[in-house]
């Protein structure tokens, strides 16, 4: 459209340039003393149609600038009503992702429960396994008089070297979880990490997962192991769950069994 509207003014601008070149040559042609009035009526005629064309371009010219600016306002406001409508369809993902998550929980979370920690503990990984194909998992649950954290309870881990070493807070990347009290999402594992075994033979695992919780006894970390990626509502389900396994392990010094 800009193309047309630049070409038609270039037309417009040439023909005045063309009849002020025919009015110049027909007042030059004009002898005021032979009379040829003819001439000199011909030019002004002549240079009043080039005028009249100037007017004319000139029209267009504000014409095309105000329909410019009309445009470049049109575009603006639609890419805000778009913003506005992305922000909108984020907002309303995010809460349907949010509703969709808590469904999975409470439905998960009657299949949580256990006589004692121990059980409760597993059906938690059960749980995990059925639902996201957990395929390793650790909890590491804090001895206070030692000041160290130690395994506490484990899903399909089948190490060479036993149970992994005691650590600190602070001290590797479980270790600093803790410390930061934030949940940890790996997709880069690092090299040397524990390796999976089973049936199938040997691997590393993908993705690793790390959650710290409040256990009944005191501050617990869980180490999850998978081979295929977590969502971010698959990871917020998890720490709901988490939170659930915490409520039900301290209800167990209470009730004696967990719901």
């Amino acid at each position: 459209m800009g193309f047309r509207a630049d070409k038609g003014q270039v037309q417009v601008l040439l023909l005045a340039l063309l009849i002020l070149l025919l009015a110049v040559q027909l007042l030059l042609g004009y002898d005021a003393q032979g009379g040829s009035w003819g001439i000199l009526l011909a030019g002004l005629l002549v240079l009043g149609i080039f005028c009249l064309q100037l007017w004319r371009y000139r029209r267009v010219c504000v014409e095309r600038e105000r329909l410019k600016q009309q445009l470049e306002k049109s575009e603006e406001h639609a890419e805000n009503l778009q913003r506005d409508l992305d922000r909108l369809n984020a907002a309303k993902g995010k809460a349907a992702a949010t509703e969709d998550s808590r469904g999975v929980v409470q439905n998960l979370a009657v299949r949580v429960t256990g006589d004692a920690p121990d059980a409760l503990r597993a059906s938690f990984f059960q749980v995990l396994a059925e639902r996201w194909e957990l395929v390793q998992g650790l909890i590491f649950g804090e001895e206070k008089e030692r000041g160290v954290f130690t395994v506490q309870a484990s899903y399909a881990y089948f190490a060479e070297g036993g149970v992994p070493e005691p650590f600190r807070e602070g001290e590797t990347l479980t270790g600093q979880v803790v410390k930061e009290n934030q949940p940890l999402y790996l997709s880069d594992i690092p090299a040397g990490y524990r390796i999976i075994a089973s049936g199938l033979g040997r691997a590393h695992p993908s993705y690793i997962f790390m959650v710290p919780y409040p256990g009944a006894a005191g501050r617990c970390v869980v180490e999850l192991a998978f081979f295929k990626p977590l969502e971010l509502a698959d990871r917020e389900a998890i720490v709901s769950l988490l939170g659930v396994l915490s409520e039900k392990e301290r209800g167990l010094t209470n009730t004696g069994r967990a719901e």
